[in-house]
């Protein structure tokens, strides 16, 4: 589930419903002064890595970069992840970051933190799709989200040829969807994707997908504001 209001309280509120999967996009910076200064940062660099080695130090588990297209790139995402002494280039930063606890794990976090990071990209262009092997073939890519949205709107010149998001039907998309699909299954990649609905997950599984994104929490709020209005009519 994509969490990406500004609310630092909507994840742990969806996770009492059971959800076990949230993917929080965002914290609250007003709430969060290490998030708002990462993000200042960030936005004054147009230098991917130090972005990442920012997020990094906030303590994130996992990133996904979107509209990956090529193996360089991946690598560069990767070794960005990863400290000089595993073939990285992240800087150094840990021992007063919130990821090591601020300076309390400071032994523990460069020794464990690979084994919970998950380091994962959207392709979702036909360079991106061409380059599908080569890009797998980095060693530290995780996992791969198909974007579907996005690589239609690169293939097709029409816009207006396409249905609604999350149901395209244009035999050059598919083709490239599945060859995705099955090159990032072979390459022993985790694949991950969309569904706009909840009852779409099972045909992505049974794709075999190992990561579903089943709704996202404005598309929750809108459904439950429209319900609400339904039932609330005399």
């Amino acid at each position: 589930m994509y969490v990406d209001r500004p609310r630092a309280d909507l994840g742990p509120a969806i996770r009492q419903t059971g959800d076990d999967g949230s993917a929080e996009g965002a914290y609250d910076p007003a709430a969060n002064d290490s998030l708002k200064a990462a993000i200042k940062s960030a936005k004054k660099s147009a230098i991917p890595e130090t972005y990442i080695k920012r997020v990094l130090d906030i303590g994130v588990d996992g990133i996904v970069v979107p509209t990956l297209e090529s193996a360089a790139e991946a690598k560069a995402i990767v070794a960005a992840t990863r400290y000089r002494p595993q073939g990285g280039n992240r800087g150094v930063g840990y021992p007063e970051s919130r990821a090591a606890h601020w300076g309390l794990k400071e032994l523990e976090y460069p020794r464990e933190y690979l084994d919970q990071l998950i380091v994962a990209a959207i392709v979702e262009t036909k360079k991106g799709v061409e380059n599908i092997k080569d890009i797998l073939a980095v060693d530290g890519l995780d996992m791969l989200i198909t974007g579907p949205g996005d690589l239609a709107a690169d293939i097709e010149k029409d816009f207006e040829r396409l249905t609604a998001y999350g149901s395209y039907d244009n035999p050059e998309l598919n083709a490239m969807m599945e060859k995705m699909e099955r090159t990032t299954k072979e390459m022993g990649r985790w694949l991950g994707g969309v569904a706009r609905h909840p009852a779409q997950a099972p045909k992505f599984y049974a794709k075999g997908y190992d990561f579903v994104t089943i709704t996202a929490d404005i598309w929750l709020l809108a459904d439950g504001a429209k319900r609400a209005l339904k039932e609330a009519k005399p």
